[in-house]
């Protein structure tokens, strides 16, 4: 297959989507930079999605499989130099394309920068001024687009894993000496973070069940099993007052280390906030080692 040269394709995994994929199109379809293409792999969805795509004029293939191998599949077919991998649920800034291929001039790699869709609720804006923080000093470890040939030579996604696909490919990428060009103005606003503390956990829940097969893939990130433990068995005993007033220690610290870097009507929550979830992942990751069957 003949690939263009200075071209790039939007690689678009889905499944069910009906109600978010025609913002994300339209989206792509408005780039002050136009995409060559536009290629969506549909998981088999039972609802509009795949007619939704084929009236924005994207490739549309339809074809059994989950998010690793869905990518693979779209970065297979692409007939750019670059293919860049799009999430159906976020909404893309005019100037992503554009800002994303300045990284391109020096990289071979690159990833964008992350906010919420629209934050209204309490959460989602602590979420969305947590972004701000995080990438004013950001060290990029995963990848949403990337040079093809690159792509097809270091393998691709690891189609076995459900999650952290985009940061083990990061792994091996890094690994291989390659530096990943941080694209700070062009935003993905996403619209699956969590607008409450329910999704917030669910999330967490939903990671921690998948973390093993990540650790299994990259075991020099698998965190020791002892730390963990220390951690949940810590959380089952925090009533005695030692412990509390320990816990208060901590999060006095963590409070002073944001503050500055994080509105301070968010401040006093985030600490506790990210314990929680820490809590709720290793809950998650203990589970499944125990059943070692999901």
């Amino acid at each position: 297959m003949r690939v263009l040269s200075k071209s790039i394709s939007a690689i678009v995994p889905t499944y069910n989507n009906e109600n978010v994929i025609e913002e994300c199109l339209k989206s792509l379809l408005l780039q002050s930079r136009e995409f060559n293409e536009i290629v969506v792999v549909d998981n088999n969805s039972v609802d509009r999605t795949a007619e939704i795509a084929k009236k924005f004029g994207a490739k549309v293939y339809k074809i059994k499989s989950n998010r690793s191998k869905a990518r693979n599949i779209g970065a297979k077919v692409a007939k750019s130099k670059i293919v860049a991998f799009i999430e159906s649920d976020s909404v893309y800034s005019r100037q992503w394309v554009e800002e994303v291929l300045k990284g391109f001039e020096k990289y071979k790699c690159v990833i964008d920068r992350r906010a919420v869709y629209k934050p209204r609720t309490f959460i989602a804006k602590m979420n969305d001024a947590v972004f701000d923080m995080r990438y004013k000093n950001y060290k990029p470890f995963s990848i949403w687009a990337i040079d093809k040939e690159l792509f097809e030579k270091i393998g691709g996604f690891d189609e076995r894993l459900e999650a952290f696909e985009d940061v083990e490919l990061g792994d091996r990428l890094i690994s291989k000496g390659y530096k990943i060009y941080f694209a700070k103005k062009a935003v993905q606003y996403h619209k699956g973070e969590p607008k409450t503390l329910t999704e917030a956990l669910r999330r967490s829940w939903w990671f921690g069940l998948r973390a093993k097969h990540y650790y299994a893939v990259q075991p020099s990130k698998k965190p020791k099993l002892k730390i963990k433990l220390f951690i949940f068995l810590t959380f089952l005993i925090l009533l005695p007052p030692v412990l509390l007033a320990m816990l208060f220690g901590i999060y006095i610290i963590l409070l002073f280390r944001v503050l500055g870097k994080i509105k301070l009507k968010y401040a006093w929550f985030y600490p506790i906030y990210s314990i929680i979830n820490a809590w709720i992942f290793t809950i998650a990751y203990v589970y499944s080692l125990k059943r070692n069957s999901i």
